[in-house]
């Protein structure tokens, strides 16, 4: 089920918002087919999107089955962004994922790097992050700054200086 964003959600990148018509009447001209998880059929399943905030970039990647794959054209895709988004594109990475769920990363498939870097840079309180796909990490780094930053100042009044670890588990 696809839904069409008609104006920009607030929620992530205007600019490629904007931009998702054009992107979903150039795969709907494709003639390759929408995944249909129920029936476990179809192209494509789903595109990512990463951005960097201090570098104003953003890395895609287009997630699909290998059903009709010979009929994609990967050349045209990545000219497709290209010209959407013009030096804002750090890279395009194609991912067939022919598993039954829709992990990024599949058990059953494989990524490959279209054009591009396979990976976008952020910085979040003087810390350099590097950010792939299968990152994980904060989809808001200027949230991710406030909250650190709450955190540091917590025990700085609790201890006047201190280590902090971001811990995950």
């Amino acid at each position: 089920i696809v839904e069409p964003l008609e104006k920009d959600s607030g929620l992530f990148d205007s600019d490629l918002e904007s931009k998702f018509s054009q992107i979903q009447d150039w795969c709907k001209s494709s003639n390759l087919p929408a995944w249909h998880p129920p029936q476990r059929h179809g192209f494509y399943r789903y595109l990512v999107a990463r951005k960097s905030y201090i570098q104003d970039k953003i890395l895609l990647n287009l997630v699909t089955s290998n059903e009709g794959i010979e009929k994609f054209d990967s050349g045209g895709w990545v000219e497709l962004l290209k010209s959407l988004l013009g030096n804002r594109l750090a890279g395009v990475i194609h991912t067939i994922n022919n598993d039954y769920g829709d992990r990024v990363d599949p058990l059953n498939g494989e990524s490959h790097l279209l054009f591009g870097n396979p990976s976008i840079h952020e910085n979040i309180l003087g810390l350099d992050f590097e950010i792939s796909m299968k990152s994980f990490f904060q989809t808001n780094p200027k949230s991710a700054e406030r909250l650190y930053s709450k955190a540091i100042e917590y025990v700085q009044k609790a201890n006047g200086a201190g280590t902090i670890l971001d811990l995950f588990c």
